[in-house]
């Protein structure tokens, strides 16, 4: 996995895959992680929505099915 330092820009995540190991989908949202050293790693809508789901459960946030049914409608709607 490459990542970068910095956050990539919309057209540099056009041109990319996934970076979860074994998933070639498009690239369309990025995150980091302070025991990564806070390097941004692309990911694809799918696996996007799954981490989110694991924070979210992980957190305990209130109400956070409702939250993640809303996320997920708008990460479906907004696929390149």
């Amino acid at each position: 996995m490459a990542g970068k330092k910095t956050e990539y820009t919309d057209t540099e995540l056009k041109n990319q895959k996934c970076e979860v190991e074994g998933c070639s989908q498009p690239a369309r949202y990025q995150w980091n992680c302070c025991a990564d050293s806070n390097i941004w790693r692309r990911l694809c809508s799918d696996h996007d929505l799954e981490l989110n789901v694991q924070l979210m459960t992980f957190m305990k946030v209130k109400g956070w099915k409702a939250k993640l049914k809303r996320y997920a409608a708008i990460v479906k709607r907004d696929r390149w």
